[in-house]
Protein backbone atom coordinates (compact mmCIF):
# COMPACT_ATOMS: atom_id res chain seq x y z
CA UNK A 1 0.00 0.00 0.00
CA UNK A 2 2.67 2.49 0.96
CA UNK A 3 4.52 1.78 -2.56
CA UNK A 4 1.29 3.12 -4.20
CA UNK A 5 1.20 5.88 -2.44
CA UNK A 6 4.55 6.95 -2.92
CA UNK A 7 4.20 6.12 -6.73
CA UNK A 8 0.70 8.35 -6.69
CA UNK A 9 2.66 11.47 -5.07
CA UNK A 10 5.69 11.17 -7.44
CA UNK A 11 3.51 11.32 -10.47
CA UNK A 12 1.23 13.89 -9.38
CA UNK A 13 4.46 16.01 -8.46
CA UNK A 14 5.68 15.66 -11.85
CA UNK A 15 2.58 16.89 -13.25
CA UNK A 16 2.41 19.54 -11.02
CA UNK A 17 6.49 20.42 -12.01
CA UNK A 18 5.30 20.17 -15.77
CA UNK A 19 2.60 22.54 -15.20
CA UNK A 20 5.13 25.25 -13.68
CA UNK A 21 7.29 24.52 -16.24
CA UNK A 22 4.58 25.59 -19.38
CA UNK A 23 2.55 28.30 -17.26
CA UNK A 24 4.91 30.40 -16.58
CA UNK A 25 4.10 32.43 -19.79
CA UNK A 26 1.27 33.22 -21.57
CA UNK A 27 0.95 34.25 -25.60
CA UNK A 28 0.18 38.42 -25.72
CA UNK A 29 0.95 38.82 -22.00
CA UNK A 30 3.42 41.82 -21.02
CA UNK A 31 5.81 41.03 -17.83
CA UNK A 32 7.55 43.63 -15.71
CA UNK A 33 11.40 43.60 -16.55
CA UNK A 34 14.67 45.97 -16.38
CA UNK A 35 17.77 47.06 -14.81
CA UNK A 36 18.29 48.82 -11.99
CA UNK A 37 20.37 51.75 -13.07
CA UNK A 38 17.16 53.05 -14.72
CA UNK A 39 15.61 54.58 -11.71
CA UNK A 40 12.51 55.38 -13.60
CA UNK A 41 10.63 52.70 -13.11
CA UNK A 42 11.01 48.83 -14.90
CA UNK A 43 9.83 48.66 -18.31
CA UNK A 44 7.40 46.36 -20.15
CA UNK A 45 8.63 42.67 -21.67
CA UNK A 46 6.08 42.05 -24.75
CA UNK A 47 5.74 37.79 -24.89
CA UNK A 48 4.32 35.91 -28.18
CA UNK A 49 4.89 32.14 -28.36
CA UNK A 50 6.37 30.59 -30.83
CA UNK A 51 6.01 26.76 -30.34
CA UNK A 52 5.82 24.90 -27.00
CA UNK A 53 7.58 26.93 -24.48
CA UNK A 54 9.55 28.60 -27.15
CA UNK A 55 8.48 32.34 -27.25
CA UNK A 56 9.62 35.62 -29.08
CA UNK A 57 10.66 38.18 -26.51
CA UNK A 58 11.13 42.30 -26.89
CA UNK A 59 11.77 44.15 -23.83
CA UNK A 60 11.62 48.18 -23.70
CA UNK A 61 12.98 50.22 -20.61
CA UNK A 62 13.31 54.09 -20.86
CA UNK A 63 14.30 56.47 -18.56
CA UNK A 64 11.92 59.91 -18.49
CA UNK A 65 13.87 61.54 -20.64
CA UNK A 66 14.75 58.39 -22.97
CA UNK A 67 18.19 59.22 -22.68
CA UNK A 68 19.04 55.97 -21.23
CA UNK A 69 17.47 52.53 -22.17
CA UNK A 70 17.47 48.51 -21.68
CA UNK A 71 16.17 46.66 -24.98
CA UNK A 72 16.09 43.16 -25.14
CA UNK A 73 14.98 41.33 -28.34
CA UNK A 74 15.07 37.51 -29.27
CA UNK A 75 13.70 33.91 -27.98
CA UNK A 76 13.08 32.27 -25.04
CA UNK A 77 12.67 29.13 -23.82
CA UNK A 78 12.10 28.09 -20.39
CA UNK A 79 14.62 24.95 -19.53
CA UNK A 80 13.15 24.15 -16.15
CA UNK A 81 10.63 26.19 -13.44
CA UNK A 82 14.25 28.51 -12.62
CA UNK A 83 15.96 28.41 -15.94
CA UNK A 84 14.97 30.40 -18.83
CA UNK A 85 17.47 30.74 -21.58
CA UNK A 86 17.35 33.86 -24.22
CA UNK A 87 18.79 33.54 -27.43
CA UNK A 88 19.18 37.51 -29.33
CA UNK A 89 20.71 40.86 -28.34
CA UNK A 90 20.76 42.77 -25.30
CA UNK A 91 21.07 46.91 -25.93
CA UNK A 92 21.88 49.22 -23.08
CA UNK A 93 22.74 52.99 -22.34
CA UNK A 94 23.38 53.58 -19.11
CA UNK A 95 25.37 57.53 -18.84
CA UNK A 96 26.79 56.53 -15.01
CA UNK A 97 28.04 53.32 -15.71
CA UNK A 98 29.49 51.48 -18.93
CA UNK A 99 27.53 54.07 -21.54
CA UNK A 100 26.27 52.08 -24.84
CA UNK A 101 26.22 48.33 -24.81
CA UNK A 102 24.98 45.60 -27.39
CA UNK A 103 25.46 41.64 -26.97
CA UNK A 104 24.17 39.09 -28.67
CA UNK A 105 24.13 35.55 -27.76
CA UNK A 106 22.95 32.95 -25.66
CA UNK A 107 22.21 34.24 -22.17
CA UNK A 108 20.55 32.62 -19.12
CA UNK A 109 18.39 34.25 -16.24
CA UNK A 110 17.66 32.20 -13.25
CA UNK A 111 15.28 32.66 -10.34
CA UNK A 112 16.50 31.32 -6.80
CA UNK A 113 14.34 30.10 -4.27
CA UNK A 114 11.02 31.68 -4.05
CA UNK A 115 12.15 34.79 -5.81
CA UNK A 116 9.64 36.74 -7.68
CA UNK A 117 11.82 37.35 -10.74
CA UNK A 118 14.61 35.54 -13.14
CA UNK A 119 18.27 37.51 -12.95
CA UNK A 120 20.43 37.31 -16.13
CA UNK A 121 22.93 35.27 -14.92
CA UNK A 122 26.19 36.64 -17.48
CA UNK A 123 25.95 40.00 -15.49
CA UNK A 124 29.13 40.66 -14.95
CA UNK A 125 30.20 39.88 -19.08
CA UNK A 126 27.64 43.28 -20.22
CA UNK A 127 30.72 45.52 -18.77
CA UNK A 128 33.75 45.70 -17.52
CA UNK A 129 33.45 44.00 -14.07
CA UNK A 130 35.29 46.54 -12.55
CA UNK A 131 33.30 49.44 -13.21
CA UNK A 132 29.70 47.83 -12.68
CA UNK A 133 27.37 44.98 -12.77
CA UNK A 134 23.76 45.14 -14.33
CA UNK A 135 20.97 43.22 -12.66
CA UNK A 136 18.55 42.47 -15.42
CA UNK A 137 15.43 41.36 -14.39
CA UNK A 138 12.24 39.36 -15.69
CA UNK A 139 9.76 39.59 -13.67
CA UNK A 140 7.15 36.86 -12.97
Amino acid sequence: MSKQIFFILIFILGKINAQQIFDVFKNGEQKKFGIQFIYDGYGKLNVSKKDGNLYYVVGEQFSKDKKEYCIIRGDLKQKDAFTLKFNGEIKILTKDCCGEILKKGNFTFFSKGARKFWRLQEMDTLCDIYKCCYYLDIFK
